[in-house]
């Protein structure tokens, strides 16, 4: 058994969480397997991405020619205990990044250490390669068809089986190494942003998942919480028990509920009761005393432009007299600065709810200086929300944005993905939210509409 006491298998490649394919610069690959040393857990794994050809690379550029993730975390295999009579936690995975690494033939080299501080040796190497950047001017029209199966092929494998899209955060404005969590509100935004389109993109089914979730999500006051319901399977894993919002309470009854629910009217009310002296509506939906895991900020209870917005379009169907006094009481407080609180770095939301607002008799004139990016990278994301919330944009235009956002495998959409929301800047804890899915469904979104000849909301 111990002829050779450092054994172990690279098991599973995903780049950016999918198997197959040659790496696109700046992609995060993930490697898994199991590892033994003497039949006995080891105390570390590490992978290491090396040259093939390390003058080559060298000469191309590369940050050194290498990149690597390491382990001490190992979970039980029992297939491997059966094959090796060893019943010992040995299976691992690890993550690393291709950022600043030159396109060209790699090696994944898969090293054991038996104790610590002790040596790495290799047990496993398997070939790997990083693909030249796809340059945006280099794709021809017709190549966007193949582009637009990939965004929604994404979009299926990203959902969830029980209907919801994960939603990466950070602690800065910058994407990188993001942690993720279950939310109802992005899981609300995709199925708003993908509702024109679902037919045409074969996505009605997943559609259909995604508002049944929601409904899922009201609870027996009509109340609905930002990492759904107490009772939730992805709490504590993906989410905390958390007071119930005026935001996500407004996006689940109206794009998920049903007008004849009892509870609708319990909602509304509780709604109504967070109101502040001009008529806006308030963030959360308890008194301060009863928060639960919130982190306030100066204010800790905030009116806030896009929680206007949802709201008002949810009082537009179910209490037009509601909607009409919360709607002339945004005109007077849309510029002031206390209003922007979750989208003062970022304005896609406001943009896109400007334009059905507009569609539903509802226009809001949005200070102009709010509509630019204020995080770095966001800027084709601030551009596609312009093209499909205000008419003009030329067919010619959309695409030239299409092609630089699907450039190199949508390493936009992976790398700088939408930085859809940000909580509250004057608060202890910083965390800003992205979604790559959100940025594929923008896309297609873009695709079937002003690309086309089409637009609007």
């Amino acid at each position: 058994l111990f002829a050779n006491p450092y054994r172990g298998s690279i098991d599973t490649v995903l780049v950016d969480g999918r198997e197959g394919g040659a790496a696109a610069p700046g992609a995060l690959v993930t490697a898994g397997g199991w590892a033994l040393t003497c039949g006995h857990t080891p105390s570390a794994v590490r992978v290491r991405l090396v040259a093939a050809a390390p003058g080559a690379v060298a000469a191309a550029g590369a940050r050194g020619g290498s990149a690597e993730g390491t382990t001490d975390f190992f979970i039980d295999r029992p297939d491997v205990w059966r094959a090796l009579q060893s019943a010992v936690p040995c299976g691992w995975s690890t993550e690393l990044s291709t950022e600043g690494l030159a396109p060209g033939e790699y090696l994944l080299d898969a090293q054991v250490r038996a104790t610590p501080g002790g040596q790495f040796v290799t047990f496993q190497r398997l070939p790997f390669r990083i693909a030249p950047a796809q340059d945006a001017a280099s794709i021809p029209d017709a190549a966007l068809a193949d582009f637009v199966r990939e965004a929604e092929q994404r979009l299926r494998d990203d959902q969830k089986p029980a209907g919801y899209w994960l939603t990466a955060f950070t602690v800065g404005p910058e994407f990188g190494r993001p942690y993720r969590e279950m939310n109802t509100f992005l899981t609300a935004m995709m199925a708003d942003t993908l509702a024109p389109v679902a037919e045409q993109a074969g996505l009605r089914e997943n559609l259909a998942r995604a508002r049944q979730h929601l409904a899922a999500q009201i609870e027996a006051d009509g109340l609905v919480r930002y990492h759904g319901r107490p009772d939730s399977p992805t709490i504590p894993s993906l989410g905390v028990v958390i007071t119930p919002d005026a935001d996500d309470t407004a996006l689940a009854w109206r794009i998920a509920g049903n007008e004849n629910d009892p509870r609708l009217a319990d909602a509304l009310a509780v709604l109504k009761s967070y109101r502040t002296d001009e008529g806006l509506y308030r963030t959360w939906l308890a008194p301060r005393e009863k928060f639960v895991s919130i982190d306030p900020g100066a204010d800790p209870n905030p009116p806030d432009i896009a929680i206007q917005m949802h709201v008002l379009m949810l009082l537009a169907r179910a209490q037009p007299a509601e909607a009409r006094a919360l709607y002339e009481a945004l005109q007077g407080a849309v510029a002031r600065d206390g209003l922007w609180v979750y989208y003062a770095k970022t304005p896609l939301v406001p943009i896109l709810r400007q334009a059905e607002l507009a569609q539903a008799g509802y226009p809001l004139e949005l200070p102009p200086a709010r509509l630019r990016a204020e995080v770095a990278g966001q800027e084709p994301w601030v551009a596609a929300c312009l093209a499909l919330a205000r008419p003009g944009t030329s067919p010619g235009e959309t695409r030239a944005l299409l092609k630089q956002l699907a450039a190199g495998d949508f390493a936009a959409v992976r790398h700088t993905p939408p930085l859809v929301y940000h909580n509250d800047l004057s608060a202890k804890v910083s965390r800003y939210y992205w979604s790559a899915d959100f940025g594929y469904a923008l896309w297609l979104r873009l695709w079937f509409g002003p690309a086309r000849g089409g637009g609007g909301p």
